[in-house]
C-alpha cells in the first residue's frame, strides 16, 4: 500500500470492524481454501449484486455455523449448501438453502449438520448492495474516465475487503489465506474487467461480457482486486531469473494514455530482475504481473497491482508538471513500492497485523535497493537519511494488540521500517542481509505462508551467527534513537585516538557498530568499532601519517549527531 495515510481511514473504522460476541471468535473455527465470486456489475446504478463461494476445512469437533465477515450495507439475499468437492465445477452439483443470520457486520451461516475438525465445507452467500467508498483512497469506486466512461476500482486493505464481497476478511484474520481464487464479473460491453490471475475467457451475451480469471496461489483477501473500464492492452514478457518460462506483462490502460503507459512501463522487466535477482524469483509466474491504471492512486493487488500514479517519466520528458513530484523524484513510486509488494505482503503475509511493517517496512526499502541500482549508493545513503524527519521519535514498529489492520496501520511502519533494515544490512553485511532478504522470500515456511518479526529475526540470526536482540529489541520494539557526540580525533603519526559518546532516551540500550575511514597519503581504510552508551573511547592506526578520520558508518544509523572539539 502506498505511503498516503488519512484521518479518516483511521478514525472511520466502524465501516469495517465486526463488532466480536463473547467467547471465541468462530472465524477460527474453519480455514479457508477456495473463493468463488461471480458478480455482476451495474456501473449506471453503481451497485453490484452476486455469490460467493466459500470452501473449507473446519479446525474443531462441533462446528454449526459458517460466520464470514460482511458489511453492513451489503444485503444478504441467501445462503446455500453445495455437494460435490469443486467448488470451481460448472454447473456446481446440488444446491440446498441454508438458514442464515445477520450479526452487525457478520453473517452467520447454519450448517445441514454439525461437523467435526477435518471436515469439509462449501458454501454460497447470495448478496448485493452499493459498497461502500470510505474517500478517495478506500473502498469501492465507481469513476468516471475524462470522457465519461466507467471506471471502476477496488481497494481495501486498512477497511476489509468483506466491504464489497463477503469473506473470512484479512482485515481481521490475516493469517488465513485462501489457495485458490476464481473471479468472474459480468459487465456491459465495451467495457473489460481486470481481476487477479490469469484470464481463462471472456464470454458475450446479450450486450455484456463475462471476464473469467483464476488465481491458483494463496492471498490475503485485501489483495484481491476487480478493476472495469474501456482498457487497452499492452503485452510483453521477460525472462527473469529463476522462472523457467518468461513472465507475462500485462498493462491496462485507458486509450488516452497508451502511449505514456508504453514509456513508462519500459523500466518494468529490469525492476522485476532486480528484484528476483535480489528477493527470489517472482512468485506468482503462472498468473501474471499486471498494471491496471485506476482511479486510486496505486495498491499492491496480487498479480493486478492499482497504478493511478502520474506517469512521471512521460511529464519530464515532456516538461509537465507532476502533482506527486516529490515521490517521484528518483523513480515512479507506485511502480516501484507496489510492484515490491509481490514478494513482501502478497507472496509472505504477516501472521498477526501487529508485524505489519513487514509488508510496508521491506517494500520501502526495495524502493532504496532499487535507487542504489539505478543512481549508486551515494544517493541510495541519502534518499534514506531524506526520511530522517518523518520518523515519530515514539513510535514503535511492532504494533501488538491491533485487532484489525486499520488499527494497526501507521506510518511509521515505511520510514522507519525501512531504515531497520538498512541498519540491520549495516550491522550483517551485505553478503549475510541478502542471503536473509533471499531465503525469507522463498523458504517453504514462507513463501505463500506467514511470517512474525520473530521468525525473521531468527533467520537473520541464522546467516549473522549470532544473537541480534542486542539489534531488534531497541530498533523493532523500542523507540527513540541514539544521539552521538563525536569528539575531533586527536591525531598523532600513525594513531589517532578517538571518542564518541552515546545517549538516548529510549527504552532499550543501543548497540550500533560505527566504521571509521581512516586516510593516510597512501589511501584510505575502513575500521570497524562498536559503540556502547555512554562514552567509547578507542584508537585507530595504520601503516603511515593519518591526514584524516571520518565516520561513514553514521550514514547508515538512524541518529543525531552532534560534532565536538
Amino acid at each position: 500500500m502506498h505511503q498516503i495515510a488519512t484521518a479518516l481511514t483511521l478514525l472511520v473504522l466502524s465501516a469495517g470492524t465486526a463488532a466480536a460476541e463473547d467467547g471465541p471468535d468462530p472465524r477460527s473455527f474453519y480455514d479457508v481454501r477456495d473463493y468463488r465470486i461471480d458478480l455482476w456489475v451495474d456501473p449506471e446504478m453503481g451497485s453490484v449484486r452476486g455469490v460467493v463461494g466459500v470452501s473449507g476445512v473446519t479446525v474443531r469437533d462441533g462446528v454449526s455455523e459458517i460466520v464470514l465477515d460482511a458489511e453492513r450495507r451489503l444485503l444478504i439475499d441467501g445462503t446455500s449448501w453445495v455437494d460435490g468437492d469443486d467448488l470451481f465445477a460448472e454447473p456446481l452439483r446440488e444446491v440446498t438453502s441454508l438458514s442464515f443470520r445477520r450479526t452487525a457486520d457478520q453473517v452467520r451461516i447454519e450448517l445441514p449438520g454439525p461437523l467435526d475438525r477435518g471436515e469439509e465445507f462449501r458454501v454460497l452467500v447470495y448478496y448485493s448492495g452499493r459498497p461502500l467508498r470510505l474517500d478517495d483512497f478506500n473502498g469501492f469506486h465507481f469513476s468516471r474516465t475524462e470522457d465519461g466512461a466507467p471506471w471502476i476500482g477496488t481497494s481495501c486493505q486498512t477497511i476489509g475487503a468483506h466491504t464489497w464481497w463477503p469473506c473470512k476478511s484479512s482485515f481481521f484474520h490475516p493469517e488465513d489465506k485462501n489457495e485458490r481464487l476464481q473471479f468472474r464479473v459480468t459487465v456491459p460491453e465495451g467495457l473489460t474487467a481486470v481481476c487477479n490471475g490469469r484470464l481463462e475467457s471472456v464470454t458475450e451475451h446479450g450486450g455484456y461480457r463475462t471476464f473469467q480469471w483464476r488465481h491458483d496461489y494463496p492471498q490475503p483477501t485485501y489483495s484481491v482486486a476487480m478493476n472495469i473500464a474501456p482498457y487497452e492492452l499492452i503485452e510483453e514478457t521477460a525472462t527473469l531469473p529463476g522462472l523457467e518460462m518468461p513472465l507475462q506483462l500485462h498493462y491496462y490502460v485507458l486509450p488516452k494514455d497508451v502511449d505514456k503507459a508504453a514509456l513508462e512501463f519500459q523500466v518494468v522487466p529490469d525492476l522485476l530482475r532486480f528484484f528476483s535477482e535480489k528477493f527470489g524469483p517472482f512468485p506468482f509466474p503462472d498468473s501474471k504481473f499486471a498494471l491496471v491504471q485506476s482511479p486510486i492512486w496505486g495498491m499492491e493487488h496480487s498479480t493486478v497491482i492499482a497504478y493511478g500514479n502520474s506517469f512521471p517519466t512521460y511529464r519530464r520528458r515532456h516538461g509537465l508538471p507532476d502533482p506527486f513530484a516529490i515521490r517521484n523524484r528518483r523513480f515512479d513510486y507506485i511502480l516501484v513500492h507496489e510492484s515490491a509488494h509481490e514478494w513482501f505482503g502478497n507472496a509472505v503475509t504477516v501472521s498477526d497485523w501487529g508485524d505489519f511493517w513487514l509488508h510496508e517496512g521491506f517494500a520501502t526499502y526495495a524502493e532504496a535497493l532499487w535507487v542504489e541500482h539505478r543512481l549508486g549508493r551515494g544517493e541510495m545513503l541519502a534518499f534514506v537519511r531524506e526520511s530522517k524527519p518523518s520518523i515519530p521519535k515514539q513510535a514503535t514498529l511492532f504494533r501488538p494488540h491491533r485487532r484489525d489492520a486499520g488499527t494497526a496501520y501507521a506510518e511509521v511502519l515505511y520510514e522507519k521500517g525501512a531504515y531497520v533494515l538498512h541498519m540491520l544490512r549495516y550491522v550483517m553485511g551485505d553478503d549475510g542481509f541478502f542471503a536473509a532478504m533471499k531465503e525469507y522470500c522463498t523458504s517453504p515456511e514462507f513463501r505463500y505462508g506467514h511470517a512474525t518479526t520473530g521468525q525473521f529475526q531468527r533467520l537473520c540470526e541464522k546467516h549473522y551467527g549470532e544473537s541480534l536482540r542486542f539489534f531488534f529489541q531497541p530498533w523493532v520494539y523500542g523507540t527513540g534513537w541514539p544521539h552521538y557526540i563525536v569528539r575531533d580525533a586527536k591525531r598523532e603519526g600513525s594513531k589517532a585516538e578517538i571518542q564518541v559518546d552515546a545517549r538516548a532516551d529510549a527504552l532499550f540500550p543501543f548497540r550500533m557498530p560505527l566504521d571509521v575511514e581512516v586516510r593516510t597519503a597512501q589511501g584510505a581504510t575502513v575500521q570497524r568499532h562498536w559503540l556502547d552508551e555512554g562514552s567509547n573511547k578507542f584508537t585507530v592506526t595504520a601503516d603511515s601519517e593519518i591526514v584524516s578520520v571520518e565516520y561513514p558508518g553514521l550514514d547508515w544509523i538512524l541518529c543525531d549527531v552532534t560534532r565536538s572539539p
